[in-house]
């Protein structure tokens, strides 16, 4: 990806006691995050801030988002944009769908690596999707 000098989309998360940056990488090995926390702790806060980090650098390269909200207010501002795979998603039945979509496109993306003949361009020419609850 050209954003960040890496093909893989990353975040600034904060920084560590000497000033240096806590970058997360969602690559082959890092491909998730796990935030949990309780209410009034900035899990929100933290979410909107990678979230509005990787759109800013990476929607010209076709990154993409499912986000689940199923308070419903932590990331309206977020709709209608063209990077949402669907507006934020509030029910627990919406977001059940979403992740047997994510499955299913997971297959799909595997089939297409695997009839490639450059695995390696393959992968780099799917755009990340990132699922955010």
């Amino acid at each position: 990806m050209n954003a960040s000098q890496n093909k893989y989309p990353s975040v600034v998360l904060g920084l560590d006691k000497d000033g240096n940056e806590i970058i997360h990488t969602f690559g082959p090995r890092e491909a998730v995050a796990l935030m949990a926390g309780t209410c009034g702790n900035g899990r929100s806060v933290l979410i909107n801030r990678m979230l509005t980090q990787l759109i800013t650098k990476y929607f010209s390269e076709g990154i993409q988002f499912i986000i689940a909200d199923t308070i419903g207010i932590s990331f309206n501002s977020y709709k209608g944009l063209p990077c949402l795979i669907k507006d934020p998603l509030t029910k627990p039945e919406e977001i059940r769908e979403a992740m047997d979509w994510i499955l299913a496109e997971n297959e799909r993306r595997l089939a297409v690596i695997k009839e490639s003949d450059d695995k390696k361009k393959a992968i780099e020419n799917l755009p990340a999707i990132i699922f955010c609850n």
